[in-house]
């Protein structure tokens, strides 16, 4: 269920999941109402980063040679939509142009229930040739056994108005 949480001048809708009751979702509202400024509504929310302070570097496998995937075709149809978020991205600074690279690797699009595009990256080739982390994020198994039992569940993606709260 959408609900809005701000005036028309500063609106924030988030999705609460169906079976919450009144009272959670009264709960959820006043939470959301009291540190709405801590979140990250939109893109330009984002804080970025200085590339000439900061820069990641992805740790690579001794051997690894740069992989180029072959370039996939989207349908024309799809193109305006990914114009515009690409757009939105490049705004906010969370992307950048690259004019020369190694690692070419494809867009995937995927649909939101707004009918709004996400985009994906397919990042299957580089991530084989990285070097694995010394403290992996748990298997769903294990996250999974860590919250049976529990009466609620929250699922919080903000940029696409997911917020769900399981009970």
């Amino acid at each position: 269920e959408a609900v809005n949480l701000g005036t028309e001048q500063d609106s924030k809708n988030i999705n609460l999941g169906k079976n919450c009751t009144l009272a959670e979702k009264a709960a959820f509202m006043k939470l959301f109402r009291e540190y709405k400024d801590i979140f990250a509504w939109t893109y330009e929310d984002l804080k970025t980063y200085d590339m000439k302070i900061i820069q990641h570097v992805i740790p690579l496998k001794e051997n690894a040679k740069p992989f180029q995937q072959k370039l996939r075709k989207m349908h024309p149809s799809l193109e305006p939509l990914v114009k515009k978020e690409l757009n939105k991205l490049l705004a906010a600074k969370i992307i950048f142009p690259v004019r020369h690279t190694t690692w070419v690797a494809n867009l995937l699009l995927v649909r939101k229930k707004s009918r709004d595009i996400r985009i994906c990256i397919d990042f299957r080739n580089l991530n084989r040739a990285s070097l694995k982390d010394n403290y992996p994020v748990p298997a769903m198994e294990q996250i999974l056994q860590s919250v049976s039992g529990s009466a609620m569940l929250s699922l919080l993606d903000g940029f696409s108005g997911y917020n769900q709260v399981l009970v």
